[in-house]
């Protein structure tokens, strides 16, 4: 399990709360924020743990738990 992926944040990398929408790590432009939903038991549920903006194909995290990181 060599090539997957590991991301550690501590909660003095996090800024203030997030916006509707981010500037893209990829291409510095402003893109909406998307959350991913959470799944329990089976069924889905609205979440802000995970903040994150679609450029083309890819998917950058720019929010956790609703606040910007830094």
């Amino acid at each position: 399990m060599d090539d997957m992926p590991f991301m550690a944040i501590g909660t003095d990398e996090l800024d203030a709360y997030i916006g509707e929408k981010a500037i893209c790590p990829n291409c510095r432009q402003m893109h909406d924020v998307q959350y991913a939903d959470e799944v329990r038991d089976g069924k889905t549920y609205p979440s802000k743990l995970l903040g994150f903006v679609k450029c083309g194909e890819n998917a950058y995290v720019v929010a956790i738990d609703g606040r910007a990181l830094s």
